[in-house]
């Protein structure tokens, strides 16, 4: 019999990050970008709830949480998230406008 695929991680996000990203979101409208921005969004999202240890780039391990904190780009952010594989969650920990969405 098969073994079934792993539960997805839970995404877990700071109040400030929500805030970014719904900054982020209304720029993104406003200059005409609202569809892409929210395809960009959702594909991240995709990633972190199912692979999120292949996304970005590992920044360091902060052992005695049993984290990996990671940083990743799209074409409309940058994230810093940390990984708990054991519990299997996602931390959001930072977002940040790229240069596409600059003033």
């Amino acid at each position: 019999m098969p073994a079934e695929p792993p539960s997805p991680y839970r995404l877990v996000y700071a109040g400030l990050v929500r805030d970014s990203l719904r900054a982020l979101s209304a720029k993104a409208k406003e200059g005409g970008h609202d569809l892409e921005f929210r395809t960009v969004l959702k594909t991240t999202e995709d990633r972190l709830r199912n692979n999120p240890s292949t996304f970005g780039e590992p920044r360091s391990d902060l052992r005695h949480l049993n984290l990996q904190v990671r940083v990743a780009a799209t074409d409309y952010f940058y994230l810093r998230f940390a990984v708990d594989t054991n519990r299997r969650i996602v931390y959001v920990l930072r977002c940040a406008g790229s240069a596409r969405l600059a003033d």
